[in-house]
């Protein structure tokens, strides 16, 4: 499987960890990204393992719940860009269902690395104070 480039303005931290500085002000979704950072760094630092399907199957999992607290979030808000924001979470995951343990290597992690930091400095920001 190869992964397109995902466009981004901002740096993405090295080493991939969370900051303030991606901070949406809701305790619950923060909380969230911090851990879809940390489960995005682990197939890094795992590469290769044996606990690769496991780091992978879990990245899905949370990705999963994230999207469906956020979504819902804006949902009951009617928050303006639901349809579209939704539209992104679910290309995201459709891609991240498909790829395989042994598709994990540098490229998938600078695909979803880039995607996150992407997709919260411009995406997640247009909800912040609004949801």
């Amino acid at each position: 499987m190869s992964f397109s480039a995902v466009p981004c303005s901002h740096a993405v931290p090295s080493p991939f960890v969370w900051k303030s500085s991606f901070q949406v002000f809701y305790d619950n979704l923060d909380a969230e990204h911090q851990g879809l950072f940390d489960g995005i760094r682990k197939l890094k630092e795992d590469s290769g393992k044996s606990s690769q399907k496991s780091n992978l199957e879990h990245l899905i999992q949370i990705l999963d719940e994230h999207f469906k607290d956020e979504e819902m979030m804006m949902k009951k808000k009617n928050f303006y860009d639901h349809d579209s924001h939704k539209k992104t979470h679910d290309d995201f995951l459709s891609v991240m269902r498909k790829v395989t343990p042994a598709q994990v290597n540098d490229k998938l992690f600078e695909h979803a690395s880039t995607w996150l930091v992407s997709h919260i400095m411009d995406t997640d920001m247009k909800y912040k104070g609004e949801i």
